[in-house]
């Protein structure tokens, strides 16, 4: 079970205890297509296992609201990437 909560990140749970994965910090400037590009990356990236697509879902999704539109704000693999090796760093 994955639960989005905007900027506040997702909560996810593959057993016992609820885990919360944080958002990512960016200038929103539209939200429209933010939850469909969560759901894409999310599901893209679940053969990692559900941490890990839950992580990376939120970045996409972080970066889809620095953007205009629903289909122009789905941020790239590699700007996905980036944006981790940023965080991490």
């Amino acid at each position: 079970m994955v639960l989005t909560r905007g900027s506040e990140g997702a909560w996810y749970r593959e057993s016992g205890e609820p885990t919360h994965q944080t958002g990512f910090t960016v200038d929103v400037v539209d939200s429209t297509g933010a939850g469909d590009t969560f759901n894409a990356a999310l599901a893209v990236f679940l053969h990692e296992g559900l941490p890990q697509a839950v992580r990376k879902a939120c970045a996409a999704a972080a970066l889809s609201v620095s953007r205009l539109g629903a289909q122009g704000g789905m941020p790239a693999l590699h700007e996905v990437d980036a944006l981790l090796a940023q965080q991490a760093g």
